[in-house]
């Protein structure tokens, strides 16, 4: 892969309730996929109903950053088997999120023969001490011609 290298990313995002599936969404948007050393950014901009939020993601070998800016903002850490602590500011207030990621795994876009990678993570959220649901993310990017 080369040092910067556009992507289109399909994301996939399930959300569960006791085991049960109850949301589903898919977009897929542009986005920018960044490395320095041995750390990946991948770089897009989320619609929502409130706005659009850019969004960073900070992807290293045991970690995932998610940084957000624009009508939602959060800077949040995702560790396998790990609780986080953050908060989730919205149009409507912040949310003091709290988070135990199940899994993360990330398969960068290796060589210019590997036109795709993938992203995903899962985690149990909590709102306000409130258990809320399962999340599943799986992000597939695909190179893009310069």
């Amino acid at each position: 892969m080369r040092e910067k290298q556009s992507v289109m990313l399909n994301i996939h995002v399930q959300t569960f309730e006791h085991g049960q599936p109850v949301d589903e969404q898919v977009e897929t948007v542009p986005g920018m996929l960044y490395r320095k050393g041995k750390v990946y950014y991948l770089k897009y901009i989320e619609h929502s109903e409130e706005g659009p939020i850019n969004t960073t993601l900070k992807l290293e070998e045991d970690r995932l950053t998610v940084i957000r800016h624009g009508a939602a903002s959060m800077n949040h850490v995702y560790r396998p088997g790990t609780t986080t602590r953050g908060i989730y500011h919205t149009p409507y207030g912040p949310l003091h999120m709290e988070t135990h990621t199940t899994a993360y795994r990330f398969k960068p876009l290796a060589t210019i023969s590997e036109q795709q990678g993938e992203l995903h993570w899962a985690y149990y959220l909590s709102l306000n001490g409130n258990g809320v649901s399962d999340i599943h993310f799986t992000l597939t990017l695909t190179a893009r011609a310069p």
